[in-house]
């Protein structure tokens, strides 16, 4: 994640990318899209390149993003239906 502040603006950037990556049977491609979301069932779903971005004008401009974002719809390995595993979180911030 990069936010850069400059006299004519603010620019915020963000990516993620894998090598080898497989998620149930499904080979996915490096750079894989922003806020690709994988369904699978009795488990729950998957999102790759999660980009969330926010932003006050004057104040702050920030961006976040989760490589892979897994949410539970299934109690699995002792973990609760709605947990939710981040794997890869960077964020920026720049203020004012």
């Amino acid at each position: 994640a990069e936010v850069r502040k400059t006299d004519s603006g603010t620019t915020m950037k963000a990516d993620a990318q894998f090598v080898d990556l497989n998620i149930a049977g499904n080979d996915i491609p490096v750079d894989v899209g922003p806020n690709t979301t994988i369904h699978i069932a009795n488990l729950g779903y998957v999102t790759l390149n999660e980009q969330k971005s926010v932003a006050v004008d004057g104040f702050m401009h920030g961006i976040q993003v989760i490589a892979l974002h897994i949410v539970l719809d299934t109690a699995k390995a002792g973990l609760p239906i709605g947990a939710e595993i981040q794997v890869g979180v960077s964020q920026a911030i720049v203020w004012g």
